[in-house]
């Protein structure tokens, strides 16, 4: 009593003489001085905990609205605090910072200890009058009224209420409510959203935004490197939402056909069992090829690799495939880079130095053909006059002699009569560079 009435006098003096006219500035509050501030701090412990003590209705009422009171001083103290800050400018900008994260940080501590002791009127007051949301919201939940928190968005819009609820029913794990929001709040949800694209593209579809769902289930399964079926299903949601769209770029749907081209090779290694051995490499490197996403590399990888140490035709014709098809996500650096080490590696599937000995007894030219048939080399250089995709997109073999001098291949780095072979060979297709 004796503190409000202060208050009230310092009001009334200032009304009655318009000392604010004659201020250049805004007075820092007194009641935000240190000594104050814990007085009234200790003065609100003091009356909790006489409400805990306290068996008498009417003397609990007392100690409640002694405790509103309390909690109306502290709060305002920052509050006036605050604006004795902003009106000085950038140069109380830290302690304006510091002063305004302790208010966050004490508004719940002093106003939801109405809720347990079940005084929600003055909750709800105390709540609305220093926009305490959390709890704003925690109430009307808990009351199951969903009209007053329509009430509140309105109210409250330009101090970003809407925005709260929403992250509110994230935090609590109500994503299904939050996407079942009021048709009134699709604005406000659309634009908090963008920041939670995995559930953005669904309220998208709710409001028939069909192209700009595509668009972001689009870049989740461009960006979900992780798991096989995650990615598979985002497409096939993408592919669907493509389909609903009113307009829709013949790329999009080229792209998704070619991203799902990748899953469905992935899928034929888990499913024929002739990759079984290549399946239990993976495996026993950690990685399970029914549940973990391969990019177009580590698919090639799998095709040409150590656990596919003999590649019959099929094999090298899908790490080719594969590696057309992802040529786009990488430069021309890299793809060369990429297209060399795949032909190294298809030699390295033999044993040249057999090759040659067996080419140095003077085969005739039907046996030559018949031992470079015999390589995997051969099979993955008769591709690039075979497959049509390999031609569509003027893909050649890498120069010979390059490829012959590659340090991987030890002891016929440079090999004269490698060489030879290899230009053999090539020369199967015109193509060849």
């Amino acid at each position: 009593i004796i503190l409000t009435s202060a208050l009230k006098c310092r009001e009334d003096l200032d009304e009655f003489f318009h000392l604010h006219e004659h201020l250049t500035t805004i007075p820092d509050p007194w009641t935000s001085s240190t000594k104050v501030r814990n007085a009234l701090v200790r003065q609100y412990e003091v009356t909790t905990e006489a409400i805990g003590r306290t068996a008498s209705v009417e003397q609990r009422a007392l100690f409640l609205q002694q405790l509103a009171v309390l909690t109306d001083l502290l709060l305002t103290s920052y509050w006036g605090e605050l604006e004795f800050l902003e009106f000085h400018g950038p140069e109380y900008e830290e302690r304006h910072v510091a002063v305004f994260n302790t208010f966050v940080e004490c508004r719940p501590r002093f106003i939801d200890p109405f809720v347990k002791h079940n005084d929600t009127a003055m909750a709800f007051a105390l709540a609305e009058k220093y926009k305490h949301f959390q709890l704003l919201i925690q109430m009307c939940e808990d009351m199951d009224a969903p009209a007053q928190l329509d009430t509140y968005v309105r109210q409250f819009e330009p101090d970003g209420f809407a925005q709260e609820l929403f992250q509110w029913y994230l935090d609590h794990g109500k994503a299904a409510k939050l996407l079942k929001s009021p048709r009134s709040r699709d604005a406000a949800l659309g634009e908090f959203l963008k920041t939670h694209p995995e559930l953005s593209w669904l309220h998208d579809i709710r409001t028939d935004n069909y192209a700009q769902a595509a668009m972001t289930l689009r870049d989740l399964a461009k960006n979900e490197t992780a798991l096989f079926q995650k990615r598979k299903t985002l497409l096939s949601l993408w592919k669907m939402a493509l389909a609903c769209a009113d307009e829709s770029n013949p790329e999009d749907s080229e792209d998704v056909w070619q991203f799902m081209w990748f899953m469905q090779v992935q899928e034929l290694l888990v499913s024929d069992a002739k990759y079984a051995p290549l399946v239990a490499g993976f495996g026993n490197n950690g990685v399970n090829l029914e549940t973990d996403y391969l990019e177009p590399l580590r698919l090639i990888d799998a095709f040409i690799g150590q656990y596919n140490p003999i590649p019959d035709a099929i094999d090298l014709a899908l790490a080719m495939e594969t590696y057309a098809r992802s040529m786009p996500s990488r430069s021309d650096e890299e793809n060369t880079s990429l297209l060399l080490d795949i032909c190294v590696r298809s030699i390295l599937k033999n044993d040249w130095s057999a090759v040659i000995n067996a080419s140095k007894q003077s085969p005739t030219d039907a046996e030559l053909l018949q031992i470079l048939n015999a390589t995997a080399f051969f099979s993955l250089a008769s591709l690039f006059d075979s497959q049509e995709l390999l031609y569509s997109m003027n893909i050649t073999l890498p120069d010979i002699v390059l490829l012959a001098n590659d340090s991987r291949l030890g002891i016929l780095r440079g090999n004269t009569e490698l060489i030879r072979l290899l230009q053999t060979t090539a020369g199967m297709t015109s193509r060849s560079m």
